[in-house]
């Protein structure tokens, strides 16, 4: 069932307020799924379509590409108290945002 376009604002309300809670995407569509019965594609896509538009898009920078899929990777490392893999992304992230000559992220 599509949403209006009241109920998507809404959606997108509840997504920034999870975000600004901490949540990371992934529990952020978890929330979408359990608690607004939102099937999972709708709720990444929303996720997706609720955040601020980059002026360089990803594929025009594949160090901010290789930047995201290791904060994912980190992210997950995490969830499953995985101390190692934690510090050895940790340092590929510092590594690559040295080089990207990012000072936070």
């Amino acid at each position: 069932m599509a949403l209006t376009l009241q109920q998507k604002e809404e959606i997108f309300a509840v997504i920034r307020d999870l975000q600004a809670d901490g949540l990371n995407r992934k529990a952020v569509v978890d929330v979408l799924i359990d608690d607004h019965e939102i099937s999972m594609a709708s709720a990444y896509r929303y996720w997706q379509e609720a955040q601020p538009k980059d002026p360089q898009p990803l594929q025009d920078n594949p160090g901010k590409i290789a930047l995201e899929a290791l904060l994912d990777l980190l992210r997950a490392a995490q969830a499953r108290d995985d101390t190692e893999a934690v510090q050895s992304l940790a340092r590929d992230i510092a590594n690559i945002s040295a080089k990207l000559k990012l000072t936070c992220i």
